[in-house]
């Protein structure tokens, strides 16, 4: 042991990262054995206690009885309730996360280089929330009005309901999968079990794309956003926030600088984990979503909708189309869309992808009442969700609450982009430039909190910056509910 706290030390790590580390690296032949072994049961049986003994030599024992607990509260509901058992789980699991971050002061740990299970935790929680909702939507009666509904759904990424209640196995394999837990991405049972049973786009005799190269290219890619995250991360003074004196004497562009900077290196931290999680899913198997049609060159060289970020490169061409192989499952980020985004709404749809389809499928489409239409109270709580998800730091609150305020302002710019007719080029070009700076700026300024995580640090770096990230947004959202409704322009309709 202290050979590997020596180790750890070498590298500037602590301990509890290095094991995290290590564990995390492992979950990748992990999942490759996975993917050699028979359907069934022994898929389950490997998936439960290989993320098991992960989470104990990472976390501790400690850690286990933790999970046990959101175990035992989202099976036992569906057990015994299953027509509520999506919301008592959902309620009685985030009270006892929140009860770990807050007995852990798991943010302070975090932000001293530590590490604690409570991010695996935090995982756990919305896979077993997911199952337990997808259970009892199961349950309900289908109304005729909903058989269009529920044949999109079943043809599209979305979680599907679970109609017959899992085995205890089944839940157990979802959720410990391979060490999947400790940092995502989220995805449904229904493409878990499939997986395991080799059945859908799993099926023996179906086509399935080699993956080597998407493998390699996210693990590579893992390794350069670790070294990018190091190299920032060694020229960066975070408590400068500590001493307002030190940042109120820069200017104003060293200190949007100075925020830019902290937001990059929380961000190739996520880059680098999130690739690494996305390279386990692929050895795998589990993060191939299947084939997606393009449109071949043969028809003015245009390529269709089915383009997307990530996809392998064998292509079998049928027709005027190819196809595609797509690994999207296992994404949880796409770093050029986030970091080139022209807007809010294309950063959202970059940034954490799994976690936004959670919150979009189990909180906000559940906020929003059956024939209504959503409103900016729906998007608030959602993000209030997200802060509770993260912890009870008021920076958490302030970043996500701020978030929702820069979405809505996003949405107005939005609207009257798309009112610009197609032929003002120019017009349409500063727009697009506009909105992407917009975006850049109020997305940088209200991450801070999220770093940071104290409400007086926060407070600081917003006054630094004249509170802009939240008087321009708010300012739009104004404006927008006086101003008249601009129309679409034609274009922009058949889009």
């Amino acid at each position: 042991m202290a050979g590997f706290e020596d180790f750890c030390a070498s590298l500037g790590l602590s301990v509890g990262i290095g094991k995290f580390l290590v564990c995390y690296l492992i979950s990748i032949p992990c999942c490759f054995l996975q993917r050699l072994l028979p359907a069934g049961a022994v898929r389950h049986v490997w998936a439960t206690l290989s993320g098991l003994v992960l989470t104990y030599i990472a976390f501790g024992y400690e850690s286990l009885g933790h999970c046990v607990v959101a175990c035992v509260v989202a099976y036992g509901s569906m057990l015994v309730y299953r027509r509520q058992c999506g919301v008592i789980t959902f309620f009685t699991t985030f009270a006892y996360l929140i009860g770990c971050h807050v007995f852990y002061m798991s943010g302070d740990s975090w932000r001293q280089g530590n590490i604690d299970f409570t991010g695996a935790m935090m995982i756990l929680v919305l896979k077993v929330t997911s199952v337990a909702y997808d259970y009892q939507d199961g349950g309900k009666p289908q109304k005729a009005d909903d058989a269009k509904a529920a044949a999109a759904a079943a043809a599209s990424d979305a979680p599907k309901p679970i109609k017959a209640l899992p085995s205890l196995l089944q839940f157990l394999g979802y959720t410990f999968c391979c060490g999947l837990h400790f940092a995502g991405p989220f995805y449904d049972f229904s493409a878990y079990n499939d997986w395991i049973d080799r059945k859908g786009i799993w099926a023996p005799g179906t086509r399935t794309p080699p993956a080597l190269v998407p493998f390699l290219r996210a693990f590579i890619q893992g390794i350069f956003a670790a070294v990018i995250q190091l190299k920032l991360a060694s020229i960066l003074d975070i408590d400068i926030l500590k001493t307002p004196k030190v940042y109120f004497d820069m200017p104003y562009w060293r200190r949007f600088l100075f925020i830019y900077h902290a937001c990059e290196v929380t961000r190739w931290k996520y880059y680098f984990i999130w690739s690494i999680s996305e390279s386990a899913m692929i050895a795998a198997g589990l993060g191939f979503s299947g084939w997606v049609r393009k449109m071949g060159k043969g028809d003015g060289g245009k390529e269709g909708a089915g383009k997307e970020n990530g996809e392998g490169k064998e292509k079998h061409v049928g027709g005027s189309f190819s196809e595609v192989a797509s690994w999207k499952r296992a994404q949880n980020c796409h770093i050029l869309g986030v970091e080139l985004a022209t807007s809010t709404a294309t950063l959202a749809t970059n940034w954490n992808i799994s976690v936004g389809l959670w919150l979009r499928t189990y909180v906000y489409e559940r906020l929003v009442p059956a024939g209504g239409k959503p409103a900016f109270v729906h998007l608030l709580l959602t993000q209030i969700v997200s802060a509770l998800w993260h912890g009870l730091y008021p920076g958490y609150l302030l970043f996500f609450v701020g978030v929702a305020l820069e979405i809505a302002g996003s949405r107005v710019i939005y609207k009257y982009e798309r009112a610009i007719p197609p032929q003002a080029t120019f017009l349409k070009a500063v727009t697009t430039v506009l909105h992407a700076i917009y975006s850049c700026f109020c997305n940088n300024y209200v991450a801070i909190g999220f770093i940071v995580l104290t409400a007086q640090e926060t407070i600081t770096a917003y006054k630094g910056l004249l509170y802009l990230g939240n008087i321009v947004p708010l300012a739009i959202v104004i404006l927008g509910n006086f101003l008249p409704s601009p129309r679409p322009s034609r274009r922009a309709k058949t889009e």
